[in-house]
């Protein structure tokens, strides 16, 4: 059913690109489509904006919106809050971990230079 949706050519409308979603499973794709489907699928199931998503993965908004269109019509997609999207947030957590080593690093050789 999704794939009947996906390569259809009318809508009768597109979600706002500030709005938030998360698909529930991902869907098997084709081989034509395989990529872009397998990248919105795991951008999705983390939950993002569909800007964001667009922006990041350097896709057309239409088709990103096409996809939200695709999944909501097979009952997969749900819109969720600002707060309860994880997709482009974890290499700003990583970045935030990594200085904290590279502090408690330096606190260290300072430590083990002076003796304390």
């Amino acid at each position: 059913m999704f794939h009947l949706i996906w390569n259809s050519e009318q809508f009768t409308y597109f979600p706002q690109p500030d709005e938030h979603f998360k698909i529930n499973y991902w869907v098997q794709p084709f081989k034509r489509d395989r990529k872009l489907i397998l990248q919105l699928s795991a951008a999705f199931a983390l939950g993002g904006k569909i800007q964001d998503i667009s922006d990041k993965l350097n896709i057309p908004l239409e088709q990103v919106q096409k996809f939200i269109v695709a999944h909501s019509c097979i009952q997969n997609a749900q819109p969720i809050a600002p707060r309860d999207c994880k997709f482009g947030q974890s290499s700003e957590s990583k970045q935030s971990t990594d200085d904290s080593v590279a502090i408690k690093s330096f606190f260290k050789k300072l430590k083990n230079k002076f003796g304390f």
